[in-house]
């Protein structure tokens, strides 16, 4: 599962604000920013809901390593 401080530079290398990740994660942006600055979110599907957006697009969050983007194959 992602961490908050995962978030940000992964919309970051979309070049995503937070309003267009809330809208792809189906959240509201309150919700994304409370995760983002450390804040408790509701449920552990908010914070699924966010990763699968963000991997949808391409985004890899590899074990130990900085967010980065999938390689094209």
């Amino acid at each position: 599962m992602i961490t908050a401080d995962q978030v940000k530079p992964a919309r970051k290398l979309l070049g995503w604000s937070q309003v267009k990740l809330a809208q792809e994660a189906d959240i509201s942006q309150e919700t994304l920013a409370n995760f983002e600055s450390g804040q408790r979110v509701k449920s552990d599907r908010e914070i699924r809901v966010i990763h699968n957006a963000l991997e949808r697009a391409g985004v890899e969050f590899p074990e130990g390593d900085p967010v980065r983007m999938r390689k094209v194959k």
